[in-house]
Formats: C-alpha cells, structure tokens, sequence
C-alpha cells in the first residue's frame, strides 16, 4: 500500500458509484437516488477527495470493482482490454519496431502491426473513450466544487485551504487528456464546467484543442503547488512544465506552428528547477517501490490490494513475461503472465551482443555494460518470424522482456509466490523524458 491519500480515495470514488446498490439504507434512500447520492458523496471534505482521487484513477483503472470485476466504467466494451494506459500502449507501441503481440486479433492489435488498421478497428476507440470519460469526471468535479456549492453543502471552511489546488488538478488532468485527443485523433468535441450536463459538445478543430491545452496548462503552471510539495500521486507544477515542453515540441507537427524554443524552455526547467534527479539505477524505475524513485514526476499508482487493473503496469508485466520464467527471475506476479508479447529484433540490436542475453547466475543483468537490456532469451529464438512457425499463439517468437518487475529494488517479491495484480506504479512523466525532448528541441533549433 503506497499512501494513506490513496487508500482513503480508492474507497470513496468506489462508494461514489455503488451507494446506490447498498439496499440496507432503503428506509433513508429512495430506489431513484442519483441526486441524493450526489449530494451525500459531496456533504464532506473526503467526498470531493474521492472525486478528485477518481479523476486521476480513471487514467488506469477501469471499473468500480477493481481487477476487472465488472461495473467497468465505460459500457459496452472490454473492461481490461481498453483501460487508457493499455489502450495507449497498443496505439503507441503496436505499429513500431519495437514489439509484437501475437494475440489480440479480435480487438485489433494484430491490424496495427500488419499497418491496416480502419475505422472498424476496435483498439483504435480505446483511449479515445477513456480520455473523454476523465475530462467528464473532471468536469464534474469542478462543476461541484464552485464556491457557492461548498458553502451551501457546509464544507467550505474544511476545504478552503486547499481546494483551489484541488481545482487546479483536475484542470491540469482533463488538460493533458485533451492534449492526447489532439495528439491521437487531431480534432474533437470540446466541453468543459460551464456547459450545462447533457449539452452536445461543439467539434473543435486540432488547432482549437492546441490553443486551449496552451492557454490553460500556461495558467497552471502558477496555480498548482510549487515542485515536490504536493502528496505522492498528485500533481504539481513540474507536470505542467513537461505537459507544456510535449505540446511546444509537437506543435509544428500538430499545427504547422515552430515552438521549440518554449519546448526547450520548459523542458530545461524541468531538468533544473523541478527537483526530479534522474535515478541511480535505471532499474528502479519499474519496480513494486517505485514510489521511492526520485525521478518519476506523475505517476498513477497502482496497488495490488487497492488499485487493481488490467492495464497499467500489470499489462505491462504479464503481457512480457509468462510463468515458467518465473523459476529463472522473480517477476511477482508468480505463474500469471500472458506472455503473449515480445520484442523485435531491431529493439534488441540496439544493445550491444553480449548485453541481449539473459544470464541464469546474473537475473538483474549487473554485470551487463547497459542495465537497459532486460532481455529473456531462454527458450526463445530473436526473431520474432520464423520460418515454418506460425505467428499467432507461437510466444516463444521473440525474446521477452523484463523490464517491469512486481517485486521490490531489494529484490523481494511482496508475497511469496507474487501477487496477484501489479504494485508498480505508471510513471507517466519523468525526468529522463524531459533530457530527451530537450535534446530534440535543440536539434530543431531552439534558441
């Protein structure tokens, strides 16, 4: 368990949503209580707290149970296939050199590698789903949080200190969720606090989306709380200085526009004045205590027990790893891995011959000269199309990779035998990410 914040706010978002199904309170609740629960979820101080804990969630969790369970919160669509870091996966990686899923045909995993992907595409609607699910909840969220409604609801005084960071956050989450839909899908729908619950949303074009992800992650880089005081999993004004230097570096692309200057000016503040020092081992970025590591900016936090979910890390552990590794190198997550993706050669080229192999007396890879090279070659061949093999179902096509390991920097997993679901949590930013679009920015010309 990571932090206290985040326990607190996995159980109210869950009773925000399933109060309704608690029949014990019939004598108090009628059956059509939506607004009544409303109401109670936002009468104190640790509802708006779940509310908020809900926004960031739903960028990796994907339903009110947890672990797939059912009650996802997107209907009509595979719970664990579509969680938005999954989904982002799949759209991101899929289609380049540097992965091969050999299964997930029927949603569509298989069309992005082959390049043919259409409209028709199940995987392709994943994030787009997801991402306008967060900025509704972050909506929402504002929406409730007014002034006039907190002191109306009683809870202002309790709440005045920090709400305004609060309200800051979840601007900054709907912010970047809008950036991804101009990065993915380029135009989209546009709503925010101000319109009325059940208004049709106008079409933006690329270029609208842009300017406002600008203009109001610009305003935030003033309203959210000074670097590395805000609690574990919440962010602070460094994720709006890196949201800013990804948007600048894409704009000439995105909208025809050159700002790599502002690109390098925010990725550089990043680098000097956020107070994110790159980690001493690389490693440490990708295990169950991450939450130590010095160098993840925002991260979205997953926890065996209390954040459960298909996608994020866990997809990323067990979609590379399947059981039987698991008597060479801990994975923590035991004999549950899928095992269903591996890595291309042009990705493992990138290494040097001698650092591809995976060593039995040497799991970790210590004496390797890149610790970057987290291969599972036992078992496997390097390529990932072989001759007289079939494709699909044939795992063993393919080294796998360990980079994403359920289990501590001490090298102990957090049960024995791994746990169920992953521990290790989503570093959606960090300062590695900040030196390389730095780099870009400058190769491009900034000043």
């Amino acid at each position: 368990m990571k932090t206290k914040y985040f326990k607190l706010a996995s159980i109210c978002l869950v009773s925000f949503f399933l109060l309704s199904s608690c029949l014990g309170d019939l004598d108090t609740l009628p059956l059509d209580d939506n607004e009544l629960v409303g109401e109670k979820v936002y009468s104190t101080p640790e509802g708006y707290i779940g509310v908020l804990a809900k926004c960031y969630a739903s960028l990796i969790q994907t339903g009110q149970k947890g672990g797939d369970g059912g009650n996802g919160d997107v209907p009509g669509i595979d719970e664990g296939y579509s969680g938005y870091t999954r989904a982002l996966f799949y759209l991101q990686e899929a289609c380049t050199d540097e992965i091969v899923f050999h299964s997930g045909g029927s949603h569509g995993s298989l069309s992005l590698l082959y390049m043919n992907w259409d409209p028709s595409t199940k995987i392709i609607c994943y994030s787009y789903y997801r991402l306008y699910m967060a900025i509704n909840y972050c909506n929402e969220f504002l929406r409730e949080s007014a002034e006039g409604k907190l002191k109306a609801r009683g809870v202002y005084d309790a709440l005045q200190a920090e709400m305004p960071y609060y309200r800051a956050e979840a601007r900054f989450i709907r912010a970047y969720c809008y950036s991804m839909i101009c990065d993915l899908y380029g135009s989209g729908p546009f709503i925010d606090e101000t319109m009325d619950v059940g208004t049709i949303p106008h079409q933006k074009t690329r270029q609208e989306i842009y300017d406002y992800v600008v203009s109001e992650t610009e305003e935030l880089t003033t309203l959210l709380k000074e670097p590395k005081r805000n609690e574990y999993g919440r962010v602070d004004r460094v994720s709006a200085w890196f949201l800013l230097a990804r948007v600048y570096l894409n704009a000439e692309t995105w909208v025809g526009k050159n700002e790599y200057t502002n690109a390098y000016k925010y990725a550089r503040k990043v680098i000097t004045e956020g107070n994110y020092p790159l980690a001493s081992d690389y490693r440490h970025i990708f295990l169950a205590d991450n939450n130590t590591c010095s160098e993840i900016i925002w991260p979205l936090v997953q926890d065996a027990d209390y954040a459960q979910s298909s996608a994020g890390t866990n997809f990323l552990i067990k979609a590379l790893m399947n059981g039987p590794m698991d008597s060479y190198v801990k994975t923590g997550v035991g004999s549950r891995g899928w095992g269903n993706a591996r890595v291309k050669v042009a990705l493992v080229d990138k290494f040097d011959e001698a650092d591809q192999t995976f060593y039995e007396n040497d799991p970790w890879g210590d004496n390797k000269k890149d610790k970057r090279a987290q291969f599972f070659t036992i078992g496997h061949t390097k390529e990932t199309w072989v001759e007289g093999k079939a494709f699909q179902k044939t795992f063993e096509n393919g080294y796998a990779c360990i980079k994403w390991r359920n289990v501590t920097r001490d090298r102990k997993e957090l049960v024995d035998g791994g746990t169920k679901y992953s521990s290790v949590d989503l570093p959606m930013f960090r300062t590695a990410d900040a030196y390389l679009m730095a780099a870009e920015a400058i190769l491009r010309g900034a000043a």
